[in-house]
């Protein structure tokens, strides 16, 4: 499986290189999720830096990565753009 962006979502992220004029960076998605309180804090930043033991990932034009812990929790996630809903969205089959 994968990590992919939505058509909405990937407009946004390509808007945002463009206008900052970002070179060679790469879309990183993570998850931190508390046992405790089983919330879901979700990341995502355009970075210029890939680590080895990244998973990588094509959506579209753009490359996304993670880092191995939250591969785990975020094989499958879908990420949407909805601005009158607060921007980026999770779509997570995990998440329930």
């Amino acid at each position: 499986m994968a990590i992919t962006l939505t058509a909405a979502a990937s407009r946004q992220v390509e808007s945002i290189i463009a206008d900052n004029k970002l070179v060679d960076h790469v879309v990183r998605v993570g998850v931190k999720v508390d046992p405790e309180t089983a919330s879901w804090d979700y990341e995502l930043d355009i970075v210029d830096e890939v680590s080895d033991s990244d998973r990588t990932f094509a959506s579209g034009d753009l490359k996304v990565v993670c880092d191995p812990q939250s591969y785990l929790w975020l094989n499958g996630t879908e990420i949407d753009w909805a601005a009158g809903a607060g921007g980026f969205k999770f779509n997570n089959p995990l998440e329930r």
